[in-house]
């Protein structure tokens, strides 16, 4: 039900990502990017909405190309091609990044205010919005852009947490050439080199919730216990139908 991406018409293109999967950093390295070429400030804050927005966002700089940004799962129509052409939905970028990682990224920022062990925080819920991103919530969103992924190849390209942060001048080099940003290698060198993490530490947005650049990388596997470990691969076995080239019977 679903029909906020039915608003998103006639844009340059829309990155639709998981939580704690690296967007920020690409949003943040695309706007500086963008600024480079077009002679204008870098973004004013790491989340980079002057420039690279969410839907709801004012437009700052009207003759750039329109990029927006979501966490949105998408309303299944989206997977006709009449749909698509008729409200001409733009194309879509999907970074993804491997479940447990992006769990224990998200406990590790939110654990805090979620105040539960891991244990509990992996079982998710699914009766309320007890968390802001869990397991169920990454398996809706995975299920979800996979199916229109399988229907229309050619329109979602897949960008992998794992290889944008091993090599963010070739990701984001195809996503200028997807979306045709027409990005310079000079372009994207500057976008990199003005999205470090110490840089971007510098400009959080003081109207937002703190820690949207982490200090740490967290917790590794090792926080799943034997019996995480199991249910884990269970619940992925049974519900994720898309896992988008990751392998979760491997630790």
């Amino acid at each position: 039900s679903n029909f906020s991406l039915f608003r998103n018409r006639g844009v340059s293109g829309q990155l639709v990502s998981m939580h704690q999967s690296g967007t920020h950093y690409l949003k943040h390295i695309v706007a500086c990017a963008l600024a480079h070429r077009y002679g204008i400030s870098d973004p004013e804050f790491n989340h980079a909405n002057d420039i690279f927005g969410g839907p709801r966002d004012s437009v700052v700089y009207p003759d750039l190309p329109r990029l927006i940004s979501s966490h949105s799962w998408p309303n299944p129509a989206v997977m006709l091609g009449g749909v698509r052409r008729f409200f001409e939905l733009p194309p879509y970028v999907l970074l993804v990044r491997d479940i447990r990682f992006s769990l224990i990224s998200n406990y590790a920022k939110w654990s805090h205010s979620y105040n539960v062990p891991f244990t509990t925080y992996l079982r998710g819920s699914t009766k309320s919005v007890k968390f802001n991103s869990d397991i169920w919530w990454a398996i809706r969103f995975l299920n979800g852009w996979g199916m229109i992924r399988k229907h229309a190849p050619l329109e979602i390209k897949i960008v992998k947490y794992e290889d944008l942060i091993d090599d963010p001048k070739k990701q984001i080099n195809r996503l200028s050439e997807y979306w045709n940003l027409s990005l310079s290698s000079s372009d994207i060198e500057y976008g990199i080199s003005q999205s470090s993490k110490s840089k971007m530490l510098l400009k959080d947005d003081p109207a937002r919730p703190k820690g949207a650049v982490r200090k740490s990388n967290g917790h590794g596997l090792a926080i799943f216990t034997l019996d995480d470990r199991a249910y884990f691969e269970k619940t992925c076995c049974n519900y994720l139908r898309f896992p988008l080239g990751y392998d979760y019977s491997t630790w």
